[in-house]
C-alpha cells in the first residue's frame, strides 16, 4: 500500500525520477537474465543435454562409416590396424561404444560377425542382446535412435544404421554412449547458481545505484537550474558536458537564456524609445491644435502653417505605429513573405518621383539600369530601400544630397543596391552595431522622416532573405548603406 501511495497522490500519478527509473529498469533486466539462466541451466538442462548427445552420437556413426570404408579390406572387409587405431581413438575422444558387425545365417542359426568393437560390455551374450535390439529396429528402416537402460548402468543413447556394402553384405553400425544421470548435474548447477545469483544480485544492486546516480545527476542539475529561469533568475550558466545529449540541452538552454535577456533588453529599449518618440509628436500636435483654436483660427495663413505641422507629426506617428507592427510580426515570425520575380527598376522610378516631390530642398540622384530582375518579397525590398533613404535624409545635415544606385557585379553574380549620403557619418565603433540598435545612433536628434527603427527592420528583412548587407562610412563625409541580391546568369 505504501509503495502505491508513493506514486499516487490525490488520485493522480506522480512523475518518476530518472534515477529511480534507471535503477528499476537495471534491476528488472538483471532479474530477467537470471531467470533465463536458471531456466536454461536447470529446467531445460536435461532435454538440452540429451539433444546434444544425440547429435554427437549421430556424428560418431558418420565418422565411423567413413573410417571403416576407407580402411577396411575391399575383399573380406577386415579392418586394418590403422583403421582400428582411428576407431579406438574416436571411441575414447567421444566416450562412445562403437561396434561394426554383420549377420550371417549358419546351420546353427544367425551368427554375429564383429569387424570392430570398442564396447565396454564384456559379456558376449549381453553384447549380442544389445546388438539384437538395434537389428530388430532396423528391419524396416536403415537408421534408428534409441534410449535404453537395459544393458548399461545408466540412460543410454543408441544410434544404429544399416548400410549395404559393395560386397552385398548388410553392415550394421552400432554407437552408444552413457548419459551421466542428469539429476546429479542439476543439483550441482543449482548449488553453483544459488551462490552466483546471491553474489550477482548484490553486485548489481551496487552497480545499479552507481549507474543511476551517475546518469541522473547531470540531468537533475540541469532541471534544477532550469527551474530558476521560470523565477526570472537569468544569471545562470548551464555547463554540464558529461553526456552528449545533456551537453546539447545545456547549449540550447544557454542560447534560450541569451535570447530571453536580449528580448527583455529589446522590450526595455522599445518602451523607452517609443515613449520618447510618441511624447514629442503628441505634444506638438496638441500644442498646434491649441494654437489653431486660440490664435490662428481666423488667420488662414497661420492656420495652414499650423495644420501642416500637425499633419507632419501625424505622419511621423503613422510611420512609428506601422514600423512597430512590422517589427512585432518580423520578430515573432508571423509575417508571411511573398517571394516572386519582379523588376526593381520600376519600384525605383516610383521612389524617385515620390522623394523629389516630397523633399524639394533635397537633391536625389537615382542611378540604375532599365531592368533589374530579382527574386524576393517586393514589398519588403521596397521597405528596405525606403528606410535607407529615410536614414540618409535624417543624417544628411547641411549637404542635402542622396544618391541611390544599383550596380551589376557579373563576377560575383549579384546586384548591389546602395544608398549614399554626405552627412554626419558613423563612427567606426558604431558601424558594427548600427543594425542592432532599435532606433538611431544618436537619440538627441529627432528624425526628419520615418520612425527611427528602420535599420533594425532592415536587418530582420534582409536576414530572412539571406542577402548580405552593411554600411561603409566616415565621420563628417557621409555613409553608404548597401545590400546585395544574388542572381543567376
Amino acid at each position: 500500500m505504501k509503495f502505491f501511495e508513493q506514486y499516487v497522490i490525490n488520485g493522480e500519478k506522480t512523475k518518476r525520477s530518472v534515477g529511480s527509473y534507471i535503477f528499476s529498469s537495471f534491476l528488472f533486466s538483471i532479474l530477467v537474465i537470471f531467470i533465463l539462466i536458471w531456466l536454461c541451466e536447470v529446467a531445460f538442462f536435461d532435454s538440452f543435454f540429451k539433444t546434444i548427445k544425440k547429435n554427437q552420437v549421430q556424428k560418431v556413426v558418420e565418422d565411423t562409416k567413413t573410417i571403416f570404408f576407407d580402411e577396411a579390406d575391399k575383399q573380406n572387409l577386415s579392418l586394418s590396424s590403422t583403421g582400428k587405431e582411428k576407431l579406438i581413438e574416436l571411441s575414447v575422444d567421444t566416450n562412445c561404444n562403437i561396434v561394426v558387425f554383420a549377420i550371417f545365417n549358419t546351420s546353427m542359426g544367425e551368427k554375429y560377425n564383429i569387424y570392430f568393437s570398442s564396447s565396454r560390455i564384456t559379456d558376449s551374450t549381453q553384447l549380442n542382446q544389445a546388438l539384437s535390439l538395434v537389428v530388430d529396429n532396423l528391419q524396416t528402416t536403415d537408421r534408428v535412435n534409441l534410449m535404453d537402460d537395459t544393458y548399461e548402468q545408466s540412460d543410454t543413447i543408441i544410434e544404429g544404421q544399416k548400410v549395404l556394402s559393395k560386397q552385398g553384405i548388410n553392415l550394421y553400425f552400432y554407437v552408444s554412449t552413457v548419459i551421466t544421470p542428469s539429476h546429479y548435474v542439476i543439483e550441482i548447477l543449482v548449488a553453483v547458481l544459488s551462490v552466483v545469483t546471491v553474489i550477482g544480485v548484490a553486485i548489481m544492486l551496487v552497480l545499479a545505484m552507481q549507474f543511476s546516480k551517475k546518469i541522473s545527476t547531470p540531468i537533475e542539475e540541469v532541471a534544477s537550474k532550469a527551474k530558476q529561469i521560470s523565477s526570472k533568475d537569468l544569471d545562470i550558466q548551464f555547463s554540464n558536458r558529461e553526456y552528449k545529449e545533456v551537453s546539447e540541452l545545456s547549449d540550447t538552454l544557454n542560447y534560450a537564456i541569451t535570447e530571453i535577456k536580449q528580448s527583455e533588453q529589446i522590450q526595455k529599449d522599445v518602451i523607452a524609445n517609443v515613449s520618447h518618440e510618441l511624447r514629442t509628436p503628441l505634444t506638438i500636435v496638441r500644442s498646434y491644435a491649441e494654437m489653431i483654436r486660440d490664435l490662428s483660427v481666423d488667420n488662414p495663413e497661420k492656420r495652414t502653417q499650423h495644420l501642416n505641422v500637425i499633419l507632419q507629426e501625424t505622419e511621423r506617428l503613422e510611420y512609428l505605429v506601422n514600423d512597430l507592427l512590422d517589427l512585432s510580426k518580423l520578430r515573432a515570425g508571423t509575417y508571411a513573405y511573398e517571394f516572386d520575380y519582379f523588376n526593381l527598376a520600376t519600384n525605383l522610378e516610383k521612389m524617385n518621383d515620390f522623394y523629389k516631390n516630397k523633399f524639394k530642398d533635397f537633391t536625389f540622384e537615382f542611378e540604375y539600369p532599365s531592368r533589374i530582375n530579382i527574386f524576393a518579397d517586393e514589398k519588403r525590398i521596397e521597405q528596405v530601400i525606403f528606410n535607407f533613404i529615410n536614414n540618409a535624409i535624417n543624417y544628411s545635415k547641411d549637404n542635402k544630397k542622396v544618391i541611390v544606385r544599383v550596380k551589376k557585379d557579373n563576377e560575383n553574380n549579384i546586384w548591389r543596391v546602395e544608398v549614399q549620403d554626405f552627412g554626419v557619418g558613423i563612427k567606426k565603433e558604431d558601424q558594427a552595431t548600427i543594425f542592432e540598435r532599435h532606433f538611431r545612433a544618436n537619440n538627441t536628434k529627432r528624425v526628419t522622416v520615418g520612425s527611427g527603427i528602420g535599420l533594425f527592420l532592415v536587418k530582420q528583412i534582409l536576414s530572412y532573405h539571406n542577402f548580405k548587407f552593411g554600411v561603409e562610412s566616415e565621420v563628417g563625409k557621409g555613409s553608404t548603406f548597401y545590400f546585395e541580391i544574388p542572381f543567376k546568369n
